[in-house]
């Protein structure tokens, strides 16, 4: 399990889970609700064969209840299993807004295989640290 801490609630928390071998999935919950989220008992899940991702906005009714505080994380695979996993914690852009000039990044680790989709006509961007 891994855990993460949230203090401000107008952010969005993106959980990214890279798959190196096997086909983990992972459960989330904040921790007043779940403190080992499990894919029976979690707040939020991702059960894709391969990589799996979950973006979890402020306005989510799971979240409203919970903004704040410990997010854990549960990663679960059937046999072994090989993964990287990234949290990011942003604040929350309103993509709705007249104007709002929106410029989404994919952000690339050294020595982390990812994985990203870009929508027809929208350009690519990356960030490498």
């Amino acid at each position: 399990f891994y855990k993460f801490q949230v203090e401000k609630p107008n952010t969005d928390i993106e959980i990214y889970l890279t798959r190196l071998d096997g086909d983990p999935d992972m459960s989330v919950s904040n921790g007043e609700v779940h403190s080992h989220p499990t894919p029976l008992a979690a707040q939020w899940q991702s059960r894709n064969i391969g990589d799996d991702e979950l973006i979890i906005r402020p306005n989510d009714p799971k979240r409203k209840a919970h903004p704040t505080g410990w997010f854990h994380v549960g990663v679960h695979g059937y046999k072994h299993t090989a993964f990287s996993i990234i949290v990011l914690v942003e604040p929350h852009i309103n993509k709705d807004v007249p104007g709002a000039q929106i410029i989404d990044w994919t952000e690339l680790w050294l020595g982390l295989p990812q994985t990203f989709s870009v929508a027809p006509g929208r350009p690519g961007n990356f960030l490498f640290y």
